[in-house]
């Protein structure tokens, strides 16, 4: 009987440890983003209200991550992101120009989970970034000239996760807070500009989606 109870207490903890060792521990993934837009300032004056410049832009973003899952609420890990974005400024006058910018990064980022025992679980995500860009400017005239940028950015994002299957969940992010320094320069110049921007608006238009694996 004695040996009988030691089976089967082996038997059970062979299977917890299966279990257990069964969880997944990290995450793989990415997310797609894409928005668009267009700007028209107007300014008062004594003659009353005046058009102002026209701009508009597209922007697409590619973010893939690998992250590490510490327990039912944290998620941990690195990212990297692409950025391409094409500007045209002045649309209403013939001083129309372009700008076509490519922006590369690399960084960190965690998720807190909300309520980890749901299907659709709602989280927040802090990120930062290190940043390094390139944008061309183009000329009405045909011109153009090359702007180099670094920043560092950090940002936090409502997000959502819904798991379509035990080990594949479905995203999707909002950028809400986001605040980036740094400088930019124009090729072949050693003259730099410092910028900073802070930017909090929880925008629809820039809706991004994704999907990961759980291994």
């Amino acid at each position: 009987m004695k040996r009988l109870v030691t089976v089967l207490l082996f038997f059970l903890s062979v299977c917890t440890f299966s279990q257990e060792s069964a969880k997944p521990h990290w995450m793989f993934g990415g997310i797609l983003g894409y928005s668009s837009g267009e700007n028209t300032p107007y300014t008062i004056s004594n003659a009353g209200l005046v058009l102002g410049s026209e701009s508009s832009h597209t922007q697409f973003t590619f973010q893939p991550y690998l992250g590490r899952l510490f327990n039912n609420r944290w998620i941990a890990g690195v990212k990297s992101k692409y950025v391409y974005q094409f500007d045209k400024y002045n649309l209403l006058s013939d001083t129309r120009s372009t700008a076509k910018t490519h922006t590369g990064s690399v960084g960190l980022f965690a998720r807190y989970k909300l309520n980890p025992q749901n299907k659709l679980v709602f989280q927040l995500e802090p990120c930062y970034f290190l940043n390094f860009g390139e944008a061309t400017l183009i000329h009405a005239e045909g011109d153009s000239e090359r702007i180099q940028t670094f920043s560092n950015s950090w940002s936090l994002s409502p997000m959502a996760t819904y798991a379509v299957a035990p080990r594949i969940v479905l995203a999707v992010r909002f950028s809400a807070i986001r605040y980036e320094t740094g400088y930019w320069q124009m090729e072949d110049v050693s003259e730099k500009h410092g910028f900073s921007d802070f930017d909090f608006n929880l925008n629809i238009n820039k809706l991004q989606m994704g999907v990961a694996l759980l291994f």
